[in-house]
């Protein structure tokens, strides 16, 4: 019985937590919500200058907007200016705003891509390919390149993966977007 008893603990506890990471799940980007982070991008960079410093930061170059945000901790004049910015743009909160313009940004990268996965994997391996068979470069070397390589290409990979569901909303604002980022 006590077997049992565990068994069905382990299911419950199992299908809970499946639940739980469901609810998690981010929904994908609507069009609005893209419209709004490009009209934002004026004041955002205007504030990016006003509270430009020298100190150093570590952003995380897949999420800046977040990361850097998170490093304020929620507090001082940059935080609050940021949030006000947030606001007047229909977002419920800085963090949202942050969210919705990595999201924004990261799906237009990877949709600009005129290359399918299945290329960028073909490519991949052709590099990997050239590495290893590169008779300037000692074991290490090779060893240590493959290793960066692969390393980055799973990031990549994944990042593509998680930005898909949001190519919908931010195609019909490509050419603004193309303005803003090139």
């Amino acid at each position: 019985m006590k077997t049992v008893n565990r068994l069905f603990t382990a299911l419950f506890l199992s299908f809970f937590m499946g639940l739980l990471s469901m609810a998690h799940a981010q929904e994908p980007l609507t069009s609005d919500q893209v419209k709004r982070f490009i009209a934002a991008m004026p004041e955002l960079e205007a504030l990016g200058d006003q509270f430009q410093d020298s100190k150093p930061r570590k952003i995380d170059r897949d999420r800046p907007l977040s990361s850097g945000l998170e490093q304020m901790l929620g507090k001082g004049p940059e935080y609050a200016a940021f949030g006000r910015l947030a606001a007047s743009h229909g977002f419920a909160s800085a963090e949202e705003f942050a969210d919705v313009g990595d999201r924004t940004v990261q799906a237009y990268m990877h949709g600009s891509s005129n290359l399918t996965p299945e290329q960028i994997e073909a490519m991949y391996q052709q590099g990997a390919a050239n590495v290893k068979n590169d008779p300037k470069l000692n074991a290490a070397q090779k060893e240590r390149i493959l290793q960066n390589t692969a390393k980055r290409h799973q990031i990549n990979t994944r990042a593509r993966a998680a930005a898909e569901q949001d190519f919908a909303a931010v195609r019909p604002h490509k050419a603004e977007l193309d303005k803003l980022f090139k």
